[in-house]
């Protein structure tokens, strides 16, 4: 009995040279496909921690600062406090009563609609704060009105 032969095996052409060794290649890649897979979800994630020796906590700070001194690395000190935590919004509070407590803290100029920090609010051209009127916001100062008075104020660090 002759066994039909697949047509494409016995052709020379470079097109069937290269669907012979597809054939061949695909039960071997989906071989290593399937090995990877399971070694992949058969493993512990690889983030995982060990706790070996627990301690207590106390004596784990006290480990984690005699580390601290000799790796050189030093504790950083905690935030100025003239400066504002960014994570925490704005407080509104009530405007202030008169024109000696505006503090000018930071200027962001541009020429659309230029702004200020003021007393720890972000103010524009025109606007009011404890009776004093914004009247122009440049580069580097500050230009405010009060009962017809005048004045300018820059940003004071």
């Amino acid at each position: 009995m002759n066994m039909p032969q697949l047509k494409f095996l016995k052709s020379s052409d470079p097109a069937s040279a290269k669907n012979k060794k597809m054939i061949i290649m695909m039960p071997v890649l989906i071989l290593v496909f399937i090995f990877v897979l399971t070694r992949a979800l058969k493993q512990p994630a690889s983030c995982s921690a060990i706790v070996q020796n627990p301690v207590s906590a106390k004596s784990a700070d006290a480990n984690t600062h005699d580390n601290v001194l000799q790796s050189g690395w030093q504790i950083p000190e905690v935030y100025p406090a003239n400066l504002r935590d960014p994570m925490h919004a704005v407080s509104t509070v009530a405007d202030t009563g008169s024109g000696g407590d505006i503090i000018v803290k930071g200027i962001m100029y541009s020429h659309d609609r230029p702004s200020a920090v003021i007393n720890d609010r972000i103010m524009h051209q025109g606007d009011k704060i404890g009776g004093v009127t914004i009247i122009k916001i440049n580069k580097n100062n500050v230009e405010f009105e009060m009962n017809s008075k005048t004045w300018t104020q820059q940003v004071q660090h």
